[in-house]
């Protein structure tokens, strides 16, 4: 195969790899079932709150299309309920927003959840989403780096951290969230998109501290 081509090749394949990894479950499969048994799924037939019935109904409103507004206030009159908001609630809201690109409500709203409880992962993996998006990438790579160390079902925030120190043309740190990703790649499409990135990043630092080039 002739280099250009070579290239080409590369750049689709990694391409697709990004949009499989951004569209994925931010779960790796060599972890998943891991997760599944700490994490057990709630058995049919157990009582749920007044909450969980009111958050389930107002999920139901939305899907369905007619009348999403409604299903968002029953959502906001939990998430705003004074002196007990629920969490569940608000985080919707947040993931809610980023669907209709309203960016800062989303932030306000994961921001929200994360003055109630500092440690929930996922508002902090939203956020860490929603920065490396608005160009924070500094605060993106600190939460990336957050919900990798401290849950390993977060595990493709390591590429996200190379994402964005690549982006910060910061070569060496990019480098290590790469190899620190790649052997938790859920896919062999997607990890040979990972070798090849590192492959790239390792010959442009070669030929970048060669004086001969």
């Amino acid at each position: 195969m002739r280099p250009a081509a070579e290239q080409i090749l590369l750049i689709v394949v990694a391409v697709i790899s990004i949009v499989v990894i951004a569209c994925s479950d931010r779960l790796p499969e060599s972890v998943q079932a891991d997760a599944e048994t700490e994490h057990p799924a709630i058995e049919v037939g157990e009582l749920k709150s007044d909450d969980d019935k009111q958050i389930d109904k107002a999920l139901a409103i939305i899907d369905g299309g007619k009348a999403p507004m409604e299903g968002i206030l029953l959502l906001k009159e939990l998430a705003e309920r004074e002196g007990d908001p629920n969490l569940d609630a608000i985080f919707l809201l947040g993931k809610l927003s980023v669907q209709i690109d309203s960016l800062d409500k989303a932030v306000k709203r994961f921001n929200q959840v994360l003055e109630i409880d500092p440690n929930h992962l996922d508002a902090t993996w939203e956020l860490a989403m929603l920065n490396m998006k608005m160009g924070d990438l500094e605060a993106a790579i600190l939460q990336f780096d957050y919900c990798v160390e401290y849950d390993l079902s977060y595990a493709n925030g390591y590429f996200f951290i190379g994402q964005c120190y690549e982006a910060m043309n910061q070569t060496k740190p990019a480098l290590e969230a790469y190899k620190a990703y790649l052997p938790l790649a859920p896919d062999s499409i997607v990890s040979v998109s990972v070798e090849g990135i590192i492959n790239r990043l390792e010959v442009g630092a070669t030929v970048a501290n060669d004086p001969n080039s």
